[in-house]
């Protein structure tokens, strides 16, 4: 089992899998809207970006400042990376 490395892609299909739109700037996918916090003002549009260098995610509303990485995304919206990397980073609790 190898570890995870972030790729590009990785980040437009979990933005494909969550309906939101998003645009490029730089080296940043930014979204039309954080998938956290889901904000709706016209005001709160753009302000959830991931880093497409390094896979870092961060929402850059006050009230929400949602961070993380990729695995953090996978995690908290059942999002697949990989049947290896999904057995790896996703622990399932086995009682006896």
């Amino acid at each position: 089992m190898r570890m995870y490395e972030f790729k590009p892609e990785d980040a437009e299909d979990f933005a494909k899998a969550q309906g939101i739109r998003t645009f490029r700037r730089r080296e940043e996918l930014i979204f039309e809207i954080c998938p956290y916090c889901k904000a709706k003002h016209r005001d709160d549009k753009n302000k959830f970006s991931i880093d497409l260098e390094t896979g870092r995610f961060h929402c850059f509303r006050a009230s929400c400042n949602a961070n993380g990485n990729m695995i953090t995304l996978s995690k908290d919206f059942n999002f697949s990376l990989g049947a290896d990397v999904d057995q790896y980073y996703r622990h399932v609790r086995r009682f006896r």
